[in-house]
């Protein structure tokens, strides 16, 4: 089986949705429609920047790097640490990240905030990128909704 990373939705206006991230990848999280995690919509979050923050899953923790957003990145209520927003995706250096995140965590951009829950993947669910919304009929799904 394979870790997999579910951030799952818990306030904001796309709460209840869940975004699975396969061990081993990065994504973006942000508003803007080439983020890996994209929070956008016209119901959308506008504390949270268009390229809001960096995560590298490496099972068992979460590196977390806010990327220059106005409003912060928040693990448990504390300050994640910055990197530069303007550094190549393949240069991020998930070590240079002051935050780390561990399963059960919350993580907030803006007024948005995730739980970020850890488990292993039963099936494979279809992968669109590094990132995606988790389908209503994934077994990854069943999996976390009982965390």
């Amino acid at each position: 089986m394979t870790a997999a990373l579910c951030l799952k939705v818990l306030t904001g206006p796309h709460k209840g949705q869940l975004f699975c991230v396969r061990d081993g990848r990065s994504c973006i999280v942000g508003r803007a429609a080439e983020c890996d995690i994209c929070l956008c919509g016209a119901e959308r979050d506008r504390s949270i920047s268009r390229r809001h923050c960096h995560l590298w899953f490496m099972s068992p923790v979460v590196h977390v790097a806010d990327l220059g957003s106005t409003n912060g990145t928040f693990i448990n209520g504390h300050r994640a640490g910055d990197a530069d927003p303007d550094a190549p995706r393949q240069l991020f250096d998930p070590r240079a990240a002051i935050g780390l995140a561990r399963d059960g965590d919350i993580l907030t951009i803006g007024g948005t905030s995730f739980q970020l829950l850890i488990g292993d993947c039963p099936a494979p669910c279809p992968e669109t990128g590094p990132a995606m919304p988790v389908p209503v009929d994934c077994p990854l799904r069943q999996v976390f909704a009982a965390k």
